[in-house]
Parts: C-alpha cells; structure tokens; sequence
C-alpha cells in the first residue's frame, strides 16, 4: 500500500480503515465499470446520476448536498497519483476496471495528505506499472444478454513492451463496450443503451537505480441515448432521446528520484480535458421547443466543460530508523465552464480556481518499532473568480455583467497512535480532519440577493480506533473501526427570499446551514476456510444525523434535527464466497463466485422540504470459471444481478419518478479471457 503517501507499506500496518479490490478480481469479474466494483465495498454508497453523466459517492454517510452547481464532492476520486476533481460538481467518472493493480477505498477524512475533498475518505484507482522486462499480451471478449432488454458485447485488449529491457517499457490497455437498452419509451424499445471506449497509455522509464519516470494518458468517451432512469415497470413516459455524452482526456507524469542519505523526491503532475453535454425532456409527450410558457421550451440542457492542471511536489524519508517524515507543496489550477439552455433560461459563466497548499507529516518509533507516533498537518488556500459570460434576460440599460471573487483557507490536522502489538495484529487510534473550499454564490442569486455571503469551508473531525490483523494461523483476516464524526459548517442547499429586483420568488444557494455528527462501525472479514474455499464479508454502519433543525430562510424545515443527510446510507454490506475445485481428471479447474451486496435507503429532500426515499438495494452476482490445464485460457460464465432487483437505487425530485436511477435487470453472458 502507499496510501500514506511514503513508499510502499503492507495493508495491515496503515492505521487507517481500507477496503481493497484486487487487479486479479477485477480481471475476472463482470463488473462494467470501475465505479460497478467501488458500489460493492463497505461503507459506501455510488450511484449514477439523472442530470451530468456522472456518478455520486457518498462514504460513512459523508453525502454531498447535490450533483451539481451546488459544492465540490465529499469524497477525493484519484486515477493514479491524478486528483480528478471539480470546484462546483460532486461527480466522479467511471473508468475501466481491466487491467488495474487495485482500487484502494481510504475511509474517514484525509484531508492532511489528500486535501480538499476528502471528508468522507478517499478512492484511489491504481494502474498496473509497466514491466521493464518482459512481454505480455491479455485480452478477454465478452457477450451478455439483458433481460427485456437488449446485448451487449465487450472487448479489452492489454500490451506490455520491454522498448529497452530493464530500462524502458511501454503498456497499452483498451477497451470497446456496446451496451443494449432496457427501457422502453412510447415510440422506442431499450432505448439507454451506451456506447463506451476507453484507452490508456503508460510509459515507464528507469535511466538509472535512482530515477524512475512515468507518464500515462488516459482517454474515455460514454455516449448514451439516455441515463438508466425510469418508472418501477421500467419504461419511461419520455418519448424523445435524452442524450448524455461524457468524454475525458488526462495524462499525468510521475518522476520519483532517491538522493540517498534516505530522502527521496517524488513529483506529479496532472492535466485534464472534460466536457459533459446532456439533455433532459421536462414534460413528457411534448415536443423539446413546445413552449411551457413564454419563451420556455421543454427541455434542460446542460454543458459542462471543466479544464484542470495540477502540481504536487513532496520529500520523503526512506530510512528504517525511529525517525520517518513527508513533506510537500500542492498547486491545482482549474477553469470550468458552464452553459444552461432550456427551461431555465439561457446563462453561462466560467469559475476559475487557484488552490496552494503545504503538507507535512512525521512519524516517531518507540520500543524498538512497536509504538508508532505520527502528527501531520495542512495548509490550504483557494482563491476563487466567477464570471458572469450571458444571462437569463437582456441587460438594463448601463448594468454590465457580473463577476465575483473570494478568497478561502483552511488548516487541517491529523494524530495517529499506533501499536504493532505482534507480528499479526496492528491496534491504533487517530484524530483526522477533512474539508472542503468556500463556495461562490451564483451570480444569478446576486442579482436578486446582493448580501448574501459565500459558504466557508465545511470541515470534518473524525475520531478513530481500530484493529487489523490476522489469526488462525492465517487463514482468518480482520480489519474492524469504531468512529465518531464531527462536521461542522455543513454545505447544503438552502431556498432564500430576494431582496431586490423586484420579485418574490424564492431561490436555491450554497449556504453553511449546520452541524452533523454521529458514530459509525466499519468491519471486514476475510477467512480461508481450506485452501480452495475463501468467504469474505464486510459490514457498514454510522449515524451521521444533523445535530439541530435545518431552516430554509424562507421558512421550510428542510431538516429535523437528528435527520439523516440526503442520500446517505446508514447500512451497507457486502459478503462474497470463491469456491475452486478441480473439473475432472483431465486437468481442467473449476471456480465457482458468488457475491452479495447491500445498501439501506436513501432519504432525499429539495430545497423545498419536499421528502421523497430510494429503495434499499440487495444485489447479487454469481460466475462459474472453467480453466484448461494450460491455464492461459479461461471461459467464465455470469449472471448480474441474479434476483433481479428492480428498486429505486437514487431518486431526482419526487415531481419527476421518471428520473429514478435503477439497476440493470438481470443479465447473463459468457467471457472468454487469454493471457500470454
């Protein structure tokens, strides 16, 4: 693992809660995404959204106020060492899970080492380093049906090439994926139905013992006739396609360099092109330029197109000794453009952001390493334009545009004590902070509100013990995290009341509305019950509740005091079984896998205080591997959600149940994989 940030350390010696989805599982996996295998784990909650293209991650119940043009995400999304965040967007991408070296779930706030963002914990996805000495060639085919629903067809192709053996090596991984619709429309059956394709490029260097470069480019585009929302019978009343296109481009290059003398420096820089265009029809039946009323067509359209660079710089101590350090300077600069037509009117503006910040952590070792003391600290600053580019309505005479300005900081901490109380079993005990940056308020809400004040940053405290280990002669693995949070100042969705421009209609802004705290339970459990049988479960529980009632200033309670926040499950679960077996006397081995997943319902209120609930989802998969004796082959047949779950997964508004986000219904295939 190096989720601290300081080299590689087993998972059992990070004192900090983690789940972890191997390279290998994901291969084998049907998982359609990487986002399909992140929804799997404990303690979170990941869902694709009606409006953006984008996914919404909640963890330990740390939920973002809204998708969109509301606050930044609770959660830090990295592929690789590449931050892949917005300023005013909670979404996060969903990137192929072929071909990866693990995806890392950090739970709990981050915020010295990951900084803004990392409240609710961090998802890392991780790349398989290029090898410097050996070919390698895998690929895997795939055909799958979906019940009432259309086929889909995938295929994922992965390249290691030795340029210079032991010095320079290239990896190539891409993927085609053509998934049929499932629900029908007045005028057209399985109408969601996506085309993706996906592409990574890795270039890994070794010039000398003590210099390692690597530079990767990622490419992704997800065009889709219309998100996976519809009624429980799984149609929709709309009858025209809502099209969502969702494409990202990112490179990064990595430079790590060993002084000697036990110091080494590692540097990441990160560039990234996204852009997002949907659509969505208002009332169904209805052509898109029918006019609700004057001048407003029915539709919502949306462009989003968002371009980030960003820098970090650390040193770090690679010694053995008592004495083991980190420091390290982060600069990310972005600017995102937004343009809305439809319904709402016709408005653009452009936000642009300059966040620095300095880090640092320290470890002390006592009792000849059994006692570990760490202390970390960070010091954030985002300065923050917004630029008013065309507005709903024409210009009065002599009023010009608008374009507002802030400037936010931040000084997070962390205080870990850990104690390697044998060779099998790490005990620990942290306090941690996370946080986020201030927000603009729109230059729309200023028109009508010009006193109203930008939100500050929310920030969260987490107080932690925890256990991990292993027993049993090794065959039993634990990792169990009793928590208490503390979120002060939480971001949320608010309605106000103008207090010029002559109307009186109220209106949604970004406000700090109030505090939330609650304890919560994290425990996993991994167990080898012979060496061909493995049961694996994992459970997760908090109470992150508002710690008094929430009012809009227009006098809506949008939250009693001990509500949950919007769209933050108090349980999830998971528990998965692998069965191997030899198929036979000819050589053939057989793998049977099954899994199970659960997370509780979703509470979801609009700032209007209207009160709508998703559904508890219960899901199951299960696959049957069978693998020739020359063990480069494999044929591996799978159902998707097995009992067909059919449950709201995430609700929009309970005025449009035709935006519900579902499940795809129950969907079985075979694979064909080839390693060389």
């Amino acid at each position: 693992m190096t989720a601290q940030k300081r080299g590689s350390q087993n998972l059992q010696d990070v004192p900090v809660s983690i789940s972890v989805i191997g390279g290998n599982r994901l291969d084998e996996s049907a998982f359609q995404g990487v986002n399909d295998a992140i929804a799997s784990m404990p303690g979170i909650t990941q869902y694709d959204t009606a409006q953006s293209g984008g996914s919404r991650i909640t963890l330990r119940g740390v939920a973002p106020a809204a998708a969109i043009f509301s606050s930044s995400s609770t959660s830090a999304y990295y592929l690789d060492q590449m931050p892949f965040s917005f300023s005013r967007l909670s979404i996060t991408p969903d990137a192929s899970p072929y071909d990866l070296d693990r995806v890392e779930l950090l739970k709990g706030p981050q915020g010295t080492l990951y900084g803004a963002a990392a409240l609710g914990g961090v998802v890392r996805i991780l790349t398989r380093n290029p090898n410097l000495n050996e070919f390698e060639i895998k690929g895997r085919a795939e055909i799958s049906e979906t019940e009432e629903g259309g086929t889909n067809y995938r295929g994922d192709v992965a390249l290691n090439a030795p340029i210079v053996p032991g010095k320079l090596a290239v990896r190539i991984v891409a993927g085609v994926q053509e998934n049929g619709g499932w629900i029908d429309t007045p005028v057209e059956d399985d109408l969601n139905d996506a085309d993706i394709k996906t592409a990574r490029v890795k270039v890994g260097a070794e010039p000398t013992d003590r210099l390692r470069i690597d530079f990767s480019a990622w490419y992704s585009r997800d065009d889709r006739d219309m998100m996976d929302s519809s009624l429980e019978d799984r149609t929709t009343p709309n009858d025209v396609e809502q099209p969502i296109q969702t494409d990202y481009d990112l490179y990064g290059l990595g430079i790590e360099y060993d002084f000697g003398n036990d110091i080494s420096l590692i540097s990441s820089s990160t560039y990234m092109d996204y852009f997002n265009i949907g659509t969505m029809q208002i009332v169904p039946g209805l052509p898109l330029d029918f006019e609700l009323g004057p001048g407003v067509p029915n539709y919502l359209r949306t462009e989003l197109h968002n371009e980030l660079f960003a820098q970090e710089v650390r040193l770090h101590s690679t010694n053995a000794g008592p004495w083991n350090w980190s420091i390290g300077g982060f600069y990310r600069d972005t600017d995102e453009f937004r343009e809305s037509t439809g319904v709402l009117g016709d408005s653009s503006d452009r936000l642009t952001s300059q966040q620095v910040a300095v880090f640092g952590e320290v470890t002390r070792a006592f009792l000849d390493g059994a006692l570990e003391l760490t202390a970390g600290l960070r010091y954030f600053n985002d300065d923050v334009t917004l630029q008013e580019l065309t507005r709903n309505e024409p210009l009065e005479p002599g009023e010009q545009l608008q374009t507002v300005d802030d400037s936010f900081d931040e000084v997070t901490s962390r205080l870990v004590l850990s104690w390697y109380a044998n060779p099998d079993m790490t005990l620990y005990a942290s306090f941690g902070e996370g946080f986020r940056s201030g927000v603009l308020q729109g230059t729309n809400a200023l028109e009508v509100r010009p006193d109203l004040p930008n939100a500050e940053p929310d920030v969260l405290t987490n107080y932690e013990i925890g256990a991990k280990g292993t027993t049993a002669g090794g065959r039993l693995r634990y990792d169990f995290a009793l928590y208490y949070l503390d979120w002060e100042d939480v971001q949320q969705s608010l309605r106000f009341l103008p207090t010029s421009g002559g109307q009186n209609v109220p209106f949604t802004a970004t406000a700090n509305a109030g505090d939330a705290s609650g304890p919560g339970v994290d425990l996993g459990l991994d167990f080898a019950v012979t060496d061909s049988l493995t049961l694996h479960g994992s459970l997760g529980w908090n109470d992150l509740t508002f710690d008094q009632d929430i009012v809009s200033p227009t006098g809506e309670v949008l939250f009693a005091g001990g509500s949950r926040l919007d769209q933050s499950a108090e349980w999830t679960g998971n528990a998965r079984m692998n069965y191997a077996f030899p198929f036979g006397d000819s050589g053939y081995r057989g793998r049977l896998s099954a899994s199970w997943s659960y997370s509780d319902s979703l509470d979801i209120r609009n700032p209007a205080g209207q009160f709508a609930y998703a559904d508890s989802i219960i899901k199951s998969d299960a696959s049957f591997t069978l693998t020739p004796p020359s063990q480069n082959l494999s044929f591996t047949f799978f159902v998707n959600n097995l009992t067909d779950e059919d449950g709201i997964v995430a609700i929009l508004d309970e005025v449009f149940p035709n935006f519900d986000t579902r499940l795809r219904p129950r969907t079985w295939g075979v694979r064909m994989s080839v390693v060389y």
